[in-house]
């Protein structure tokens, strides 16, 4: 009887969901068969997060229910970005931890006749589940309170009334194509950094491989997936411009979601980017340029390197150029010493900008990162006001969200 495994990862994360699709494509090779329950699977792969501390939460509140719950014969892996972010947090007794770059060691746990070096990245999420809900049961500290609210409690209720299915991100039909993996930002607030390691893009020649094997199947909808998009191919000697001018040099109809696309880059490469959105805006469906803020003494503090002013001269000219071009973005409100008068700035940015869409998020509390140690911090009932805000601007104005 063949052996059965279950994995888990963060709903909404595309870069964790797509990397342990990898790992599903690997057990699949090696003859597994996904199992419908955790407690009926032979092997249990959890795809930590740890970019906030709710996040944290669901990955550690999974573990231990697997840790308790798992046949006893049952091998636990944990992986993901909590084990650079808190790995304190984690209880190495009972099971197996991994860091993402090291999952070859998975080979000598299952006994692999496919070893993990040759199975290639999937394009897709497959039989990947979401990480445990938190429940309104749970009562975290006072700097915790972005657990509570609404949408947990939602959350909790369609965990108990539905099944657990598969991720699906950004639609069913988008073949989704990991350019990198690591970050060379200096975001003080973000700890997916940390957790994601150091930079390490893809061969282009990889990528383009991996571009036209979608074509081939007759995918039409490709989405480009890294911590940082923008950064890509600076450990290579190239870049997303040179990227994006071998893709759309392919034949055929299809279009193109760049995610992720840090705006420092996206200035630092504007004057050829522009002319590769000019030339090619019914190829690009959405480019996903996150602004965090729309005020410069903000920026400075989340080290953004990038002014807002700066930014949206640039995308003015993009919109003239390009006038059907589409762009998304999302913020974080509720930073450590943001005034309503920096909440005004941003808002007057977003205004001024015909984004496709906005997401709006509430700053959460992270320790570990630059961020925690700034004062003025801003109450978690607070930022959830000010979300509403700009959630009042307009129907393209989503959130505020809670990872």
């Amino acid at each position: 009887m063949a052996k059965r495994f279950y994995i888990t990862a963060r709903r909404g994360c595309p870069r964790r969901t797509l990397d342990a699709g990898r790992a599903v494509l690997y057990l699949e090779a090696n003859g597994w068969k996904p199992a419908e329950e955790p407690e009926n699977a032979d092997l249990l792969l959890v795809y930590t997060c740890g970019g906030f501390p709710s996040s944290e939460d669901r990955s550690l509140r999974t573990l231990e229910r697997f840790r308790l719950e798992r046949k006893p014969d049952a091998e636990l892996v944990a992986t993901g970005c909590l084990l650079r972010i808190h790995p304190e947090a984690l209880h190495a007794s009972g099971y197996h931890e991994i860091l993402p770059e090291e999952l070859e060691r998975l080979d000598g746990i299952i006994g692999a006749r496919i070893p993990w070096a040759a199975i290639p990245d999937a394009n897709v999420p497959r039989s990947v589940r979401d990480l445990e809900p938190l429940t309104p049961g749970d009562r975290p500290p006072e700097s915790r309170r972005a657990r509570l609210g609404r949408r947990i409690a939602r959350a909790a209720r369609r965990s108990a009334a539905e099944p657990r299915r598969p991720v699906s991100l950004f639609g069913g039909d988008a073949f989704l194509i990991r350019i990198a993996t690591g970050c060379r930002g200096r975001c003080s607030y973000c700890a997916i950094r940390i957790g994601a390691g150091p930079l390490r893009s893809k061969p282009p020649e990889k990528i383009l491989a991996e571009f036209r094997k979608g074509l081939d199947a007759g995918r039409r909808r490709f989405v480009l997936i890294a911590e940082d998009t923008g950064c890509y191919g600076f450990d290579l000697g190239t870049d997303l411009a040179a990227l994006l001018e071998r893709l759309l040099a392919e034949p055929g109809e299809y279009g193109i979601l760049v995610n992720d696309l840090n705006p420092a880059h996206f200035l630092s490469m504007f004057d050829r980017l522009l002319p590769l959105f000019r030339d090619h805006t019914d190829r690009f469906e959405t480019i996903i340029l996150p602004v965090q803020s729309g005020s410069d003494r903000i920026l400075e503090k989340m080290r953004r390197e990038y002014r807002a002013g700066d930014l949206a001269d640039r995308l003015r000219e993009l919109f003239a150029a390009a006038p059907g071009i589409r762009v998304s973005t999302h913020v974080l409100v509720g930073f450590p010493g943001e005034t309503m008068e920096d909440l005004e700035k941003t808002r007057l940015f977003l205004e001024s900008i015909p984004f496709h869409r906005i997401g709006v998020y509430c700053y959460q509390e992270r320790s570990g990162v630059e961020a925690f140690a700034i004062d003025g911090k801003v109450p978690f009932e607070e930022s959830r006001a000010r979300a509403e805000i700009l959630k009042r601007m307009g129907t393209n104005v989503s959130g505020p969200f809670e990872p």
